[in-house]
């Protein structure tokens, strides 16, 4: 995350012309117009925010300040488009709100939420507005500078009220760092935002990439993969290696979400603990990541731990990314066998899955079986699921 703005500095000195020259404005509803446009306007906008931003500040590498450049041009288009309408919202520095307040029209000033807060970023948005609030905004930004986490966190939170009551929906623009876009899909399919998210990749050097989530008001938000519960009680299980940088939910109702969002390697897993002697069926979203060479155990996929009567477990591994070699797999969960696994499955591209329970589990099963996703060692990674009993 970049360094917050120091608490009572000025905002620095800024040149609205160096962003926004004649002719870089497409009508104001080709917001990915904008955006397909944006990386031809992106070396004359670093100029801009070096200017804007002096050396000694914090702020000043060529990667953040081409990243701060990107979510200002963004950001300030995306604020102006729906007019008279509902105020928009900024997530943002307090840098970042003067250079967006010096390309905006008139009475167009939306709410702030500055990220420096220490009391944190989501207590504060809540405060501003309750959840259940719906339609206060057309549009909202969040900066660059908000980790992937919290990206995640606030695209979840503002699918609901962003946009809500409006014909035509909302807008949220979101700048995760470059090459993570990917968490954010994964996980507005898993959570069922009701957002479509179209990702918007920017050159290389810049440092982030833009994501436009277009929420759709008229259309209810995916419910609960339900059912799940028919199996009596269900137990949620959470372990990561890093709580500031890694992701782990576990929800009764079936669904289950693990990322890495740190450029570094870490780990994060997810569980249900539940008894059922059917089917399961399992929706995974996965997010894109790449094997880093220092990395022996990487590994994304399912764990199946199955209990036996009179103790101990049986663990099956389903693998979404390919596994490392044998032996090396690690024993992640701690839960369940707390082990390697016993056996290995590739699922290839499989993304819709029915796993016949009694089928995969080993002679004296008894029934209980604890269902994790796992993500250990991929940088940017994430893997969601919804689950759901299969009667018959």
């Amino acid at each position: 995350m970049s360094p917050p703005d120091l608490p009572g500095r000025d905002p620095p000195d800024f040149d609205p012309p160096g962003f926004d020259p004649p002719g870089f404005d497409p009508p104001a509803f080709d917001l990915p117009g904008f955006l397909r446009q944006l990386p031809d306007r992106l070396p004359r906008a670093g100029d801009a925010a070096r200017t804007a931003f002096p050396p000694g500040d914090g702020v000043a590498t060529p990667d953040r300040l081409l990243a701060r450049a990107a979510f200002v041009l963004a950001a300030r288009h995306a604020l102006r488009r729906h007019g008279d309408g509902p105020a928009g919202l900024l997530v943002a520095t307090g840098a970042e709100r003067e250079m967006l307040l010096a390309g905006l029209p008139p009475g167009r000033v939306p709410d702030m939420v500055p990220l420096d807060l220490a009391a944190g970023v989501l207590p504060a948005l809540d405060r501003l507005t309750p959840p259940a609030a719906h339609g206060r905004w057309a549009t909202a930004c969040v900066s660059p500078a908000a980790g992937p986490a919290l990206q995640i966190a606030l695209l979840r939170r503002l699918a609901g009220p962003v946009g809500a009551g409006m014909a035509e929906g909302g807008t949220l623009l979101l700048c995760p760092p470059a090459g993570a876009a990917g968490l954010l899909l994964a996980a507005a399919d898993c959570f069922g935002t009701g957002a479509a998210l179209h990702p918007f990749a920017m050159p290389a050097g810049i440092g982030c990439d833009l994501v436009l989530a277009r929420t759709c008001p008229a259309a209810p938000l995916p419910g609960a993969p339900g059912g799940l519960d028919a199996a009596g009680e269900v137990g949620c299980l959470t372990a990561v290696h890093d709580p500031d940088l890694d992701l782990a939910e576990a929800h009764p109702d079936g669904r289950l979400f693990a990322a890495t969002p740190d450029e570094t390697v870490g780990h994060a897993v997810a569980g249900l603990a539940f008894r059922w002697r059917g089917r399961l069926a399992a929706m995974l979203h996965p997010g894109p990541s790449t094997r880093p060479r220092r990395a022996l155990r990487g590994a994304m996929g399912l764990v199946l731990d199955f209990g036996r009567e009179g103790g101990g477990w049986h663990r099956l591994f389903l693998a979404v990314s390919e596994p490392p070699p044998a032996g090396r797999l690690g024993h992640l969960p701690g839960w369940g066998a707390g082990a390697p696994p016993d056996a290995v499955l590739a699922l290839g591209g499989e993304r819709a899955l029915l796993l016949d329970l009694p089928a995969l589990a080993p002679a004296g099963w008894s029934g209980e079986v604890i269902l994790s996703v796992r993500v250990e060692d991929l940088p940017r990674a994430a893997l969601g699921a919804s689950v759901s009993l299969v009667a018959g």
